[in-house]
C-alpha cells in the first residue's frame, strides 16, 4: 500500500500525545510541497512520525520492565505491562505517562534508566482530498494547473479575512 509518510515536529506538539488529540480533534491538516503529492487516489494512507515516537533504556542494569515496575510503585502508571509494552517496546500509554510526570521525577528516572527517545511512527490517518490555497494576485494558479495537469483531483480554496468590527455604537 502506498501512502505518505509525514514528521511531526516536535516544537509544536511535544509529545506524541498532542498531536494524536489534535488529530482526532480537527482531522489531519498537512502542508506539503506540489510536488509531493503522491499520484493516488484518495483516501490513502498518511502515517505520522514523532521525534518521541518511542524510547529505549540505556542503562545496562535495568530493562523497560524495570522502568515500568518502578512507575507502577511509584503510582506514575496503573496499566498492566501487557498495555504499556509490546513487543519489547513502549506503548503510546507508556509514553504518555512519562511525559506528564514533573521535570523532576523525569529527570530523575532519566538518570537512574537513560532514557532515550527515537522517531518512531505513532499514528496515521487518511488524505481525503487536496486543496491549493489561491491568493487575491494569482498565487497558487501555477501549482493548481501543475497538479490538475498530473490528474491530481485538487480543490481550489480562497481565504477570507474577516476583520473584527466595533459595534460599540449599536
Amino acid at each position: 500500500m502506498q501512502g505518505l509518510l509525514k514528521f511531526v515536529g516536535a516544537e509544536f506538539w511535544p509529545w506524541p500525545h498532542d498531536h494524536v488529540k489534535e488529530t482526532r480533534e480537527r482531522g489531519p491538516s498537512v502542508r506539503i510541497a506540489p510536488d509531493s503529492v503522491p499520484d493516488l487516489d484518495t483516501p490513502y494512507p498518511i502515517v505520522f512520525v514523532h521525534p518521541r515516537g518511542t524510547f529505549s533504556v540505556t542503562t545496562p542494569d535495568f530493562t523497560l520492565a524495570d522502568l515500568w515496575v518502578e512507575c507502577v510503585n511509584e503510582g506514575h502508571l496503573d496499566d498492566d505491562l501487557e498495555d504499556c509494552v509490546v513487543d519489547g517496546l513502549p506503548t503510546l500509554l507508556f509514553i504518555r505517562a512519562l511525559s506528564l510526570l514533573p521535570k523532576e521525577e523525569k529527570d530523575r528516572l532519566n538518570g537512574k534508566y537513560g532514557i532515550k527517545f527515537a522517531p518512531a511512527a505513532t499514528h496515521y490517518s487518511y488524505v481525503t482530498g487536496v486543496q491549493v490555497v489561491m491568493g487575491d494576485g494569482g498565487e497558487g494558479e501555477d501549482v493548481l494547473s501543475t497538479l490538475q495537469a498530473r490528474g491530481v483531483d485538487v480543490e481550489p480554496v480562497k481565504v477570507v479575512r474577516v476583520e473584527e468590527v466595533d459595534n460599540a455604537d449599536d
